[in-house]
């Protein structure tokens, strides 16, 4: 099965677990197909955008304004074995005591033996509560794919700025004043 989710950048998106919830078994899963999904999100108590998949590829491209979350995370991405891809442009969560979000701002784990990888690309500013066990950006293979996290937005203040973990190459790239 294949999914591709695009949204109008003019609406704003509030829902009780997540913003979007994308799903799928294998197939290919885009979020932000064709542009970069451009809404502002409220309200989501796990995340602004949550894609779930098994072996296929998982793509998502966000402009959208996440300053208002503070749940669990603004971009949540899990796969066993497919390569999953992140590009973000769009603030997650706000600075001030209780305004970021509580676990990361992007988080991207693959559980099985993943050869294809985890690419992240973050330009935006992130903010996240200052609790132990927190990441401004996660990105963690359990197998031998290449994880490579690029960052050019300011991190503020889990207790870890990028995590990036894998069993083959890691690669991270930060231009940020702040981490």
């Amino acid at each position: 099965d294949s999914y591709n989710y695009s949204i109008a950048s003019s609406s704003t998106l509030s829902g009780a677990t997540d913003g979007i919830y994308a799903n799928t078994n294998g197939g290919t899963l885009i979020v932000g197909y064709n542009s970069a999904v451009g809404s502002s999100f409220t309200g989501a108590t796990f995340a602004g955008i949550e894609a779930i998949n098994t072996t296929g590829y998982s793509s998502i491209t966000n402009a959208g304004n996440m300053s208002a979350l503070s749940g669990s995370y603004g971009i949540y991405a899990s796969s066993t074995t497919g390569l999953i891809t992140i590009s973000n442009s769009g603030q997650i969560g706000n600075s001030g005591s209780g305004s970021g979000v509580n676990t990361a701002g992007i988080n991207a784990t693959s559980s099985g033996s993943n050869t294809s990888g985890i690419t992240v690309t973050n330009t935006n500013k992130i903010y996240v509560d200052s609790n132990s066990s927190t990441f401004g950006i996660n990105a963690t293979n359990a197998g031998n794919g290449t994880v490579t996290v690029t960052n050019s937005g300011n991190i503020d203040p889990p207790a870890t700025g990028i995590n990036a973990v894998g069993l083959g190459s890691v690669d991270v790239y930060n231009n940020a004043a702040t981490i």
